[in-house]
């Protein structure tokens, strides 16, 4: 697939270099960054090659420059001229990441229609235990840590209360997103790389911070979102931290292509395993619990 350009031109080198860098460093949907500081030598490259997304400083935007690419955001410096109110704009002066995730948003938003990937199959792995057992979600961590040394990882968490409070975003989580899906939008994959936060080097999707959001989205959406993901992104794993506050939450495990189940000997309950095993099977979905990967926690992540 032939990668879609996003110029990014501006009058400042180290500020274009910068952004160039870090938009090409993450996994961008397709998308190639180029860095320009004139004028001219855009003009001359988009004579050359289509571009898709043209991101350029206020001081330099100028009529003309419409035409030479799919879409046009302006950089601004903080007040816009009255001739460069009719344009889309981001704010220069925040983080590189925060500017490509409204970029993303508003790419999406303008009916940009994604492109579906030819690639191998993605792994799914959906981390659960019963009652959310002690550190569930820090071995759903550590896996994904631990496959993204190699892979490009997504950590998803459908969880009602993280420790990691890292994880939250004081901007957009999954509510926003979901909302999304649940009225069937179409350009879904751009929303979700506008939602995606890096952490410690993993791609995450900050999480609902209300529990009554969490557990009133329908287990068919959570699928929807799952299979955006698989046929439309360029993510090679995803990892799931699931508990019993999502509606059918056996379902998604169901869809998951390994599962697995951490728990600390010391501490875990027979009584409950039992009664857990017995609740998939009633569910339909005992074959989930069968081919699961009990892990004892603090054995070596294994996929």
């Amino acid at each position: 697939m032939k990668k879609k350009i996003v110029a990014i031109l501006d009058r400042e080198e180290r500020y274009a270099r910068r952004m160039t860098e870090v938009f090409n460093s993450k996994n961008r949907l397709g998308f190639q960054a180029e860095m320009f500081t004139g004028i001219d030598t855009f003009l001359e490259y988009s004579r050359e090659n289509t571009v898709e997304l043209l991101l350029i400083g206020d001081s330099l935007m100028q009529k003309s420059l419409e035409s030479c690419a799919e879409m046009v955001i302006v950089i601004s410096e903080g007040t816009k001229s009255a001739q460069l109110d009719a344009y889309l704009a981001v704010y220069k002066y925040q983080s590189a990441e925060l500017i490509i995730r409204k970029v993303l948003e508003y790419y999406a938003r303008d009916g940009k229609r994604p492109e579906q990937l030819c690639k191998e199959s993605m792994v799914i792995c959906g981390v659960y235990a019963p009652l959310g057992h002690k550190q569930k979600t820090e071995y759903a961590w550590r896996l994904a840590k631990e496959s993204g040394r190699e892979k490009s990882v997504l950590f998803i968490s459908l969880t009602a209360f993280l420790a990691r409070k890292e994880l939250y975003d004081k901007g957009k989580d999954l509510a926003d997103l979901m909302y999304y899906v649940h009225q069937g939008f179409d350009n879904l994959i751009y929303l979700v790389s506008s939602t995606v936060t890096s952490i410690e080097g993993i791609d995450c999707m900050p999480p609902m911070q209300a529990v009554g959001d969490l557990q009133q989205v329908s287990c068919a959406d959570w699928l929807k979102l799952l299979q955006v993901i698989c046929n439309q992104s360029n993510y090679e794993m995803v990892v799931i931290d699931v508990d019993e506050c999502v509606q059918q939450f056996y379902r998604i495990l169901e869809y998951c292509s390994q599962v697995y189940i951490p728990y600390e000997e010391e501490t875990r309950d027979e009584g409950i395993w039992e009664r857990c095993a017995e609740f998939f099977k009633r569910m339909g979905a005992g074959e989930v619990w069968k081919r699961a990967k009990h892990i004892k926690i603090g054995k070596a992540v294994r996929i």
